[in-house]
């Protein structure tokens, strides 16, 4: 019964944060404890780098329980990889491997070019996903070194699926 209103993404573990909206379309590297980006291990292997981050973009905005949605393959690769053994991570320190702003879908560029609170150079955008955090979410950022989480000091924030 209203199966259409629950929602799976991922959480901080550590401060319960649901990691949706900007913390995801700041595009950070999703990571196990090895430090290894293992989203593309649950794609077929013809799925370029490019198809992944609009898909975690597009994770940012929608959290639905349908099929439908390709945005499910990421939660059941984090799913999957912690019931593996493993522990999964967002990290904004680096950006993703094959990482270019200029391939993310133009619906996806213009919906951050409207989120923008603290503008920044353009090419600030390729350096790493803490810098398009500082640009979009900057209160974010403060936000999680206030409950242990500092980003700026390169912290990761440990997830996992959350309904």
């Amino acid at each position: 019964m209203n199966m259409e209103f629950i929602q799976i993404g991922p959480a901080s573990l550590k401060t319960r944060l649901n990691c949706s909206g900007s913390l995801m379309r700041a595009l950070p590297r999703v990571i196990n404890e090895k430090g290894e980006e293992f989203l593309k291990n649950y794609f077929p292997k013809a799925t370029s780098p490019s198809e992944i981050s609009n898909l975690i973009f597009e994770k940012g905005s929608s959290w639905p329980v349908s099929i439908e949605k390709r945005t499910h393959i990421l939660d059941v690769a984090m799913f999957k990889e912690i019931y593996r053994g493993h522990r999964i991570y967002l990290d904004y320190r680096f950006n993703p491997e094959g990482f270019r702003f200029q391939d993310l879908d133009p619906k996806w560029q213009e919906r951050y070019q409207r989120e923008i609170k603290n503008p920044a150079p353009s090419e600030w955008r390729e350096r790493s996903p803490f810098d398009r955090l500082l640009e979009i979410n900057p209160e974010s950022i403060e936000w999680l070194k206030e409950y242990g989480i500092d980003l700026t000091k390169g912290d990761l924030i440990e997830i996992a699926p959350c309904i």
